[in-house]
């Protein structure tokens, strides 16, 4: 078996009840060609100490402030020269031999992509839920607009790293959203495979900074309207702004020039999905005037269907009835 040199990078900032296992759970790997850098924000606990309890079997690491967690990354995809790069937050670990599952999955120059299944666990370490990257195989814009990314599953060959450059320091929430959008559009979706192997776990209380579901929605409404912002597709964004939280300060680094068309026709999708969602919470009105703004025609054929079912509903079916089903 050929074994790629792999970076791994841990992110941390005063995680002490976690780094440990963290740092194990890579070690422990056994893998030949690792690269394991950790960048640490500046702990005030007992962080710094238990890194250097390893700190002989780390390629490098350093504490320091800094601004943002993209910039933590920053400095570490800056010194990455694996082949194939991740970054993985303290709080979590990897299972016994996802790495060598990994480097066994990029087995051709043609895969870019490999990404796999990671575990929540609750404070007593009990699986609760999975989750993965969505992907729609035939449908490049529907996963832009549609898709779900899930970070630290998801291992990038460094050539297109290179290509994509680092991550947006003036993004906060949606650092993996803008990073995974800004590689679909450079590279599609043939370079990706999916493997069915659990790789991470991680807390649900502790694996990121803990943020309302409003002000996670408000980011997403916002990058999005950013994307639609900058290729003027002024429909989508006077409806984002008038009907969702934005924040218009919000500017997207995106280093190459997209097509109109595949940026329209994942905004469309974006925006059907919230008709979908206000739907699903029983907001009607606010569904409908959102749905009105969705173009069927720039659809797959059976999302074409979910638009018709969605219409139907509003129109034909009283709400009492709805309500009761």
């Amino acid at each position: 078996m050929h074994f790629p040199k792999i970076t791994i990078i841990t992110l941390s900032y005063n995680q002490g009840a976690f780094i440990e296992k963290n740092i194990q759970s890579i070690l422990s790997q056994g893998y030949p060609h690792l690269e394991y850098f950790i960048i640490d924000a500046g702990s005030t606990d007992h962080t710094v100490d238990i890194i250097k309890k390893y700190e002989d079997q780390l390629s490098y690491w350093i504490s320091e402030p800094v601004k943002t967690p993209s910039e933590a990354i920053n400095k570490g995809l800056s010194l990455a020269s694996g082949e194939i790069i991740n970054w993985i937050n303290a709080s979590n670990f990897y299972e016994p031999y996802a790495l060598f599952k990994v480097a066994n999955a990029f087995s051709s120059q043609r895969i870019q992509v490999v990404t796999g299944r990671g575990r929540a666990l609750n404070p007593v370490g009990h699986a609760t839920t999975t989750e993965e990257t969505v992907i729609y195989p035939h449908s490049l814009s529907k996963t832009i607009g549609w898709g779900h990314f899930a970070q630290p599953e998801t291992f990038f060959r460094r050539s297109v790293v290179a290509k994509m450059g680092l991550l947006d320091a003036h993004l906060y929430h949606l650092i993996e959203q803008d990073w995974w959008v800004r590689y679909l559009f450079l590279f599609g979706l043939e370079g990706i495979i999916k493997i069915h192997d659990h790789l991470v776990n991680f807390s649900i209380e502790q694996n990121r900074v803990v943020t309302t579901d409003l002000a996670i929605r408000e980011n997403e409404h916002s990058f999005y309207y950013a994307l639609a912002n900058m290729y003027r597709l002024y429909d989508y964004v006077y409806l984002f702004k008038k009907h969702f939280p934005i924040d218009e300060r919000l500017k997207l680094q995106f280093h190459a020039n997209y097509t109109n068309s595949l940026v329209e026709k994942a905004v469309n999708y974006f925006t059907l999905l919230q008709a979908q969602k206000l739907f699903s919470q029983n907001n009607d009105t606010k569904a409908q005037l959102i749905l009105d703004k969705v173009n069927p025609t720039i659809l797959q054929e059976e999302d074409k269907q979910i638009y018709r079912r969605m219409k139907l509903k509003n129109k034909y079916i009283p709400k009492f009835m709805v309500n009761l089903f």
